[in-house]
């Protein structure tokens, strides 16, 4: 009976140290995944907050070009340098090129479908208008010097951003809004919005 005593005492040791080894192997892995989570966190904020200052920067600082596209054929663009606009004269010169072409010297490129823009009430005015359909709405206001054609794309960005904030995150996601170069914030931001 001392001798079934003394083999209990003995296997209840080996086991209480083959568990103890492994809850140790466990837990040593599980702060290794933790470390190596924490590391691929780190460095994805980084590049993205990076990334993210660089943008802002250059939209700030650089000439920035957009324009807007209906199927195949650009209908207006401007050039957006820090504050100020400034008309694309020959759209034409766009047609049929590259979007690394197109960009030029300019720091991003904005190429806006149409389609991507909802027709309400109060845009269909202006969408008619950039399409050589009708005169410039008079119930947009303009101030002097400004372009006609950079004014109707801005009234149609700014009023769909305020009736539906989202509708550029969902043009870009559906490839209705094209940002060239495509960063890693956009590839984040569309990779986030599916």
């Amino acid at each position: 009976m001392d001798f079934l005593i003394i083999i209990g005492i003995i296997l209840t040791i080996i086991i209480a140290v083959f568990l103890f080894k492994v809850i140790k192997n466990l837990v040593k892995t599980l702060i290794y995944l933790a470390l190596i989570l924490i590391i691929i966190t780190a460095s994805f904020s980084f590049f993205l907050y990076r990334d993210a200052k660089s943008f802002a920067k250059g939209i700030k600082e650089q000439d920035n070009l957009f324009l807007l596209k209906e199927d195949e054929e650009y209908i207006s663009g401007f050039v957006l340098s820090g504050n100020r606009t400034s008309p694309v004269d020959d759209l034409d010169y766009y047609e049929d090129k590259e979007h690394e072409d197109i960009l030029e010297d300019n720091y991003k490129l904005f190429i806006l479908d149409l389609s991507a823009i909802e027709t309400t009430k109060r845009s269909e005015p202006a969408i008619k208008y950039l399409k050589g359909e009708t005169d410039f709405p008079e119930d947009i206001q303009v101030k002097e010097g400004l372009d006609l054609e950079t004014v109707a794309f801005l009234y149609l960005v700014v009023n769909n951003f305020r009736e539906k904030p989202t509708y550029l995150i969902k043009a870009y996601r559906d490839q209705s809004l094209i940002i060239y170069p495509e960063t890693f914030m956009f590839k984040v931001l569309k990779f986030i919005s599916r």
